[in-house]
């Protein structure tokens, strides 16, 4: 029986194979005469699996929608969903600084506050503060921190003690601290160094913030659409590398340049900080290596409107549509959904010939327990204003220092950036000094923008030890302390200060080489850039020039070498040290020697004929020196990466601009920013900016002051004292002669009257 059964078994699996194997040999004539003649040439398909389609379940056990053939494709059999997208609303800096770099914000010194803004679509997005930092090695940890302060409210302190790497910190914002928009977020460190003390420990302290990681933390899904959430985005997408991208600019036509510059104006004026970079591209780009937080369409519409959408990668995304042919002007809702923060103004302008409170130009009562202090403040006298005599301004000072401060404790005050006074903080102390007169030389004073600071050093005692923490403050400076300016009639020496401070967006001007140093985008940057400040009278010209025509550039009455000007913007050596000198240094008996050995074999005639006359050229150049060859001298030793010159002094309100090929204009602009917003930027007839973002400046030693107002009894003795000693030499010659032609006057008067009387 069982063989039987076995038997039958065995048929019966072989009946099976059997009849699938018709099954199949069917179901192929069936596809075969259904296809169309052109699949039958085709070479086969063949199934290729997923390498990573789940292996544990079948295809019955997966969900029959979409997800199905996500979830295959990604390894996921679960089923579960992802951990919503979190990013961070970073902090952006208020001011411009050269100093800093990219993201990261540098504190130094013993104590360092900076004021940053944080924009925040809706404070109920998220109530967590994270801050990033690291600090050098050499701060104490123990008596080294940090305060965080969000509107005025304090959210946390931490204490400085990550030295290797930037490590995040979190603090929970308490409720109704947050508003919808712009808020001010301060942090204010406090550092110690835990070898040594004094002035010199307190260089070496610094901490350093990463803005792109400090922010608030929110998910990206809660945003929703619109002028806030955009703002937020947008100081996210500003730390990011490649910066904002702009779609849809090709179909802007020929008021492309006006469109993007209103938005580069717009959207920098808005955020702040350091000026944006904007990637242009077209509707559709492959998907980017760092997320997109903001980005920015064009469209052409029916009409011109502004809208706010979330795209499909989770950008916000300002949609704007316009009518073609419309100037950027006519887009209505724009300057309310991007209010721009408050325009950067000129320093307070003060009175002359009274005495001015310090607290008229922002000054407030300082009171210092750190043993190194560097502060500057501005102020600004009239753009006519000039005093080149002896004449003396006078500050006079209130200030007390504590006592048992070391030997060689000083308060160092500069006008200007030259010092005018060193008081001593040792002895007397505990007494309040007041109206201390400290006179200086009114000439260190300029029309325009002037810069006021003082240092204080207090030597560590003992300096090799860390410094003590039971003292308190040490130096007090209050703002009923005074300035007191000298009188100037109405006068002007040539200087493209005034023109620099007047430079408006519309003040860029082109030629058909500027092509060659200037792109669109750059003449953009520069627009926004020249939009932070106001200056409040008509604006000045910015030419914008090509090296290869510097031919075009007015020069005046001056001299330019124009090799010198392409080596300090092409040459990157460090000046003065020819390119391989130091290859020549003793690699071998000098060639030219014998020119130097037949110079030392001269006669001593010769010799002494060469001495004459190498000091009469010095004297004759020292009574009327080539201007020319001082520019040049100088030139020769600048490298930079701008050239701003102002030689034809019959066209004040204009300046002319060169710049490096390898020039990055954000830095450019950065310094442009930076020097509008504290006075401190391009002076004289010619200033480089340095590859240090440091401007160097050249004052032609002829320049002739402009009386701007009718010569009056009154203002005479001012007046001729200014044209005096703006050329001492050539009047001390002019008299020397009329001294000498009176004496010989007077000795023939003397010789005719004895010859008569005889």
């Amino acid at each position: 029986m069982k063989r039987r059964f076995a038997r039958a078994k065995r048929v019966g699996r072989a009946a099976g194979r059997v009849s699938a194997a018709c099954a199949m040999l069917l179901a192929a004539l069936i596809l075969a005469d259904g296809a169309p003649a052109s699949a039958q040439a085709e070479a086969p398909l063949i199934d290729i699996p997923f390498d990573d389609a789940p292996e544990a379940h079948g295809a019955d056990d997966l969900p029959l929608s979409e997800d199905r053939f996500i979830d295959a494709r990604r390894g996921s059999g679960s089923g579960e969903a992802e951990a919503p997208l979190t990013w961070v609303s970073p902090l952006r800096p208020v001011r411009v600084s050269q100093q800093q770099s990219g993201n990261i914000w540098r504190f130094t010194g013993e104590q360092h506050r900076e004021v940053f803004s944080l924009h925040v679509a809706d404070p109920a997005l998220s109530d967590t503060l994270r801050i990033s930092s690291m600090s050098t090695v050499n701060a104490l940890p123990e008596r080294s921190s940090a305060r965080v302060t969000v509107n005025g409210t304090e959210v946390g302190r931490f204490r400085l003690q990550s030295f290797t790497e930037f490590s995040d910190r979190e603090f929970e914002i308490p409720e109704g601290v947050l508003q919808r928009g712009r808020n001010e977020v301060s942090i204010e460190v406090v550092q110690h160094h835990r070898i040594f003390c004094g002035p010199d420990a307190s260089w070496a302290l610094w901490t350093e913030f990463d803005l792109s990681r400090s922010g608030i933390v929110i998910e990206a899904a809660g945003i929703d659409p619109g002028p806030h959430g955009f703002l937020m985005a947008l100081a996210a997408q500003a730390g990011v590398p490649g910066g904002l991208e702009v779609r849809g600019a090709d179909t802007l036509g020929e008021d492309r340049a006006a469109w993007i510059a209103m938005l580069n104006t717009r959207l920098g004026n808005a955020i702040g900080g350091q000026p944006l970079a904007l990637r242009f591209t077209g509707f559709w780009t492959a998907v980017q290596e760092h997320p997109t937080r903001a980005r920015v369409t064009f469209l052409p519409g029916a009409e011109s409107r502004v809208t706010f959408r979330r795209g499909a990668d989770g950008a916000q995304v300002m949609l704007i549509e316009f009518r073609p042919g419309q100037v950027p002007d006519a887009l209505p809702g724009l300057e309310d959904h991007l209010a721009g923060l408050p325009q950067t103004t000129r320093p307070e302008l003060i009175d002359v010939t009274r005495e001015v409170a310090l607290s008229e130009f922002g000054f407030r009562t300082e009171r210092y327990a750190q043993r190194y202090v560097h502060r500057e403040f501005a102020f600004r006298l009239p753009d006519d204003w000039l005093v080149l005599t002896a004449a003396k301004a006078r500050l006079r000072l209130d200030y007390i220092y504590a006592d048992g401060l070391p030997h060689g404790s000083v308060l160092i005050l500069s006008m200007n950036g030259t010092p005018i006074r060193m008081l001593p903080l040792w002895g007397d102390p505990n007494r309040y000094i007041t109206r201390f007169p400290i006179d200086f030389e009114a000439r260190l004073l300029t029309a325009g923008t002037n810069v006021f600071s003082y240092e204080v050093l207090i030597p560590g005692d003992p300096p090799d030890m860390p410094c003590s923490g039971s003292r308190g403050a040490i130096l007090e400076i209050h703002q009923d302390s005074t300035l007191t300016v000298p009188f100037s009639p109405r006068m002007y020496l040539p200087d493209m200060g005034l023109a620099f401070t007047s430079l408006a967006p519309e003040s860029l001007r082109t030629n058909d080489l500027t092509h060659r140093a200037f792109d669109e985008m750059d003449r953009i940057a520069l627009a926004s850039a020249l939009s932070r400040a106001v200056a409040g009278y008509r604006p000045g010209v910015l030419h914008l020039m090509a090296l290869d025509d510097m031919g075009s550039i007015p020069l005046g009455r001056y001299s330019v070498d124009r090799h010198l000007l392409e080596e300090a913007l092409l040459d990157p050596a460090e000046p003065g040290t020819p390119e391989g000198a130091e290859g020549w240094a003793g690699a071998g008996p000098d060639p030219f020697r014998f020119v130097q050995d037949a110079r030392n074999s001269r006669a001593a005639l010769a010799g002494w004929w060469d001495w004459a006359v190498g000091h009469g050229r010095r004297f004759l150049h020292w009574v009327s020196p080539r201007v020319e060859n001082r520019l040049n001298e100088w030139l020769s030793a600048q490298r930079g990466q701008a050239v701003f010159l102002q030689l034809d002094d019959s066209r004040p309100d204009q300046i002319w601009m060169l710049r490096s090929p390898d020039a990055d204009m954000g830095q450019i602009a950065s310094a442009i920013i930076a020097a509008r917003s504290l006075g401190d930027g391009p002076r004289g007839q010619v200033s480089v900016l340095g590859h240090d973002g440091h401007w160097h400046n050249w004052m032609a030693p002829d320049r002739r002051p402009v009386m701007l107002e009718p010569w009056t009894f009154t203002n005479f003795r001012a007046a001729m004292g200014n044209i005096v000693s703006a050329r001492p030499i050539t009047f001390v010659t002019i008299l020397f002669f009329f001294a000498l032609l009176s004496a010989a006057i007077a000795l023939r008067l003397t010789i005719s009257t004895r010859e008569h009387d005889t």
